[in-house]
């Protein structure tokens, strides 16, 4: 079925609330470059919230990852909570991602796959696109608990009208042997870091359509972005472990430029002191770095 977009862009503005000015895609425009394009959406099929049942938007963008991102994708749509909408955004992946996703393309809401600006412009596609009340970032070699968005739906509720994030728990996992390494409870109190993994945070979907990721950070747009909302809006946690995530991610691997940016983030609009931390920090990193090298 092929579906007309501008139709559903109406439909769209037609159900949201009259103060929401934010603007919603169900579809995104065609790209020179895209591979292929694909989900319930594309055949017709949408969902929506309800009082007792709000919807849940879950994003992950991912690129080259077919060793982990079945087990992502399985974590998400094996959820006991039902109204969730699943979206992933492909930076055009030359492995085996793509034949993944199209194995789970009836469980899929939308995805695609086309070249991009890196993860935090494939991040705001995901935005552009979301309907639901709240959004979640699944990373693609993450793995959702079972019950995570049963759990944490009470918590949604009662909080919606005074919250606008909810920090939640995260565990990392030993890349070597795939078992527990530590637990992280969030923390609001140290302004110069995240307050969590940005993927176990869950944001307010209209509230990420006004701060979108800065596209001119490449490693550390998610902390200038909760910095930004920080400054404006309600952040409140939930020591829930909403996921486990892997030590060799993004962020892992490119440690040094991560630090870099958040000394300027710091330097700029936080504080100094705080920025002092992160330099320290990558001097530090980039010792280790030299010494492993000669290594």
């Amino acid at each position: 079925m092929q579906v007309n977009q501008s139709v559903i862009a109406s439909e769209v503005k037609q159900s949201n609330k009259p103060e929401d000015k934010l603007e919603t895609v169900l579809l995104l425009p065609e790209k020179e470059g895209r591979i292929v394009e694909g989900g319930l959406r594309t055949q017709g099929h949408f969902k929506k919230s309800y009082n007792d049942k709000p919807l849940v938007s879950i994003i992950t963008v991912v690129f080259n990852s077919e060793k982990y991102l079945e087990n992502t994708i399985l974590s998400v749509i094996s959820q006991a909570y039902d109204n969730v909408e699943y979206i992933i955004i492909d930076g055009g992946s030359t492995d085996g991602t793509i034949d993944i996703i199209k194995k789970y393309e009836d469980k899929l809401d939308y995805w695609i796959s086309e070249s991009d600006d890196g993860i935090y412009d494939a991040m705001n596609k995901g935005i552009d696109l979301v309907t639901g009340e709240w959004v979640n970032f699944v990373n693609s070699s993450d793995v959702l608990n079972g019950n995570a968005y049963t759990v944490i739906l009470d918590c949604l509720v009662k909080n919606s009208n005074k919250c606008d994030v909810i920090a939640f728990g995260y565990s990392i996992v030993n890349i070597k042997s795939n078992l527990l390494k530590a637990d992280f409870k969030p923390n609001l109190n140290k302004k110069w870091k995240m307050p969590s993994s940005h993927n176990s945070i869950v944001y307010k979907s209209d509230l990420l359509k006004e701060y979108k990721f800065n596209l001119n950070f490449k490693y550390a747009s998610d902390f200038d972005q909760i910095n930004k909302i920080n400054n404006t809006r309600i952040i409140c946690k939930n020591n829930y472990i909403l996921l486990r995530l892997r030590n060799d991610g993004f962020i892992a691997q490119n440690k040094l430029q991560s630090f870099l940016e958040y000394f300027q983030i710091c330097w700029k609009d936080i504080n100094k002191i705080y920025a002092l931390y992160w330099l320290s920090r990558s001097i530090l990193e980039y010792a280790f770095l030299k010494i492993r090298k000669v290594q």
